[in-house]
């Protein structure tokens, strides 16, 4: 069987490191079965070697061309390859093949219902995104299947004298705590600003905030503007090796928004042995249960938590054994046999 998976060269971050974390593993499992990977020419995205690759120029940004790249372009180098079922890593399928289709995380604020008619199957990887998506577009609950992330295998607690050497390159030789997320509207990063200046005003510490994530000018603005920005820190793109190793120095992980990277993030934060604190209400609970801290969805509530963190080494430690224990129930091995599981079902 043949199952072709079409990843876009540039966008959302997570789809193409879930792409790999799943359907490697998948590969290694099944053999006997082909994935051929179609990305656009001009793609960053790295491959194992052990998976054939299929280039194709990139879809156009204009709607009725990409219309005809998805019917022409696409479609004809899917029945070049001879694929069984198709798995588009997009907000679209295509609305006249008959080859049987299923759309990885569609973003229900962006894709056309036309697509998710047409879709026999759609993988989520969160509870709440399968409900966005129920309650939106109205159909069944059995069309939509979770299949949760895992954090990989590149996340793991580092030495004493790692950290020391993150913390010498990022923070100023100083703990600090880690937003590694996206933010979906500049209102998100004012708001996690507000929590710090609470942390920071009640303990008057060495503390650090630092944020791996995409900026641009307004974000520039609002942390050059911000009283504690000499405490603040924005990490641009480095390797997921270093990724790894920043995460696992954190003195606690900050996912206060449940954003849909967010179950991603707290795992692999809880791999590398470091607590995490969230909003009540965010889609972690869905696989954190109590092995993180909640706090309600305020600007001051969220500053409590990292005081509480702060305060109390006992509950810290606490929280960290709790996410070593829950992590192990989502591994790259139990993504893949649910992705599998996924496509039979598409399949039959």
């Amino acid at each position: 069987m043949k199952i072709a998976v079409y990843v876009p060269g540039s966008g959302e971050s997570l789809k193409p490191k879930f792409i790999v974390g799943t359907f490697f593993p998948l590969f290694e499992r099944f053999p006997r079965h082909e994935l051929l990977f179609i990305t656009d020419k001009n793609s960053e995205l790295k491959l194992p070697s052990q998976f054939e690759v299929i280039n194709i120029k990139p879809q156009p940004k204009n709607p009725l061309l990409k219309k005809l790249w998805i019917e022409r372009t696409l479609t004809r180098e899917l029945k070049k390859a001879g694929a069984n079922v198709f798995v588009s890593a997009d907000d679209f399928c295509s609305l006249n093949m008959t080859l049987p289709q299923c759309i990885l995380m569609p973003n229900a604020e962006k894709i056309k219902p036309a697509y998710i008619s047409k879709a026999q199957l759609l993988i989520v990887t969160s509870g709440s995104e399968k409900e966005k998506l129920t309650n939106k577009f109205k159909i069944p609950a059995d069309k939509i299947t979770v299949v949760y992330p895992s954090p990989g295998k590149n996340y793991f607690p580092v030495d004493t004298e790692k950290r020391e050497s993150i913390k010498d390159k990022y923070s100023e030789n100083k703990e600090y705590f880690l937003y590694n997320s996206i933010f979906r509207t500049q209102e998100d990063l004012i708001n996690l600003l507000k929590s710090f200046s609470h942390f920071k005003k009640r303990q008057q510490s060495s503390f650090k905030l630092l944020l791996i994530t995409e900026s641009n000018f307004s974000f520039k603005k609002s942390i050059g503007n911000y009283k504690y920005r000499d405490d603040v820190a924005v990490i641009g793109q480095v390797s997921e090796k270093e990724n790894a190793e920043i995460i696992a120095t954190a003195y606690a992980v900050v996912l206060p928004f449940d954003t849909y990277v967010d179950i991603a993030a707290s795992l692999k934060a809880m791999q590398s042995g470091i607590p995490v604190i969230t909003a009540r209400d965010s889609s972690i609970n869905e696989v954190a249960g109590g092995a993180v801290l909640y706090g309600d969805n305020e600007i001051k509530d969220i500053g409590e938590k990292m005081m509480q963190l702060y305060k109390d080494e006992g509950l810290r430690s606490a929280l960290i054994e709790k996410g070593k224990e829950t992590v192990k129930n989502f591994t790259q091995e139990k993504s893949a046999a649910d992705l599998w599981q996924s496509i039979m079902k598409v399949l039959n």
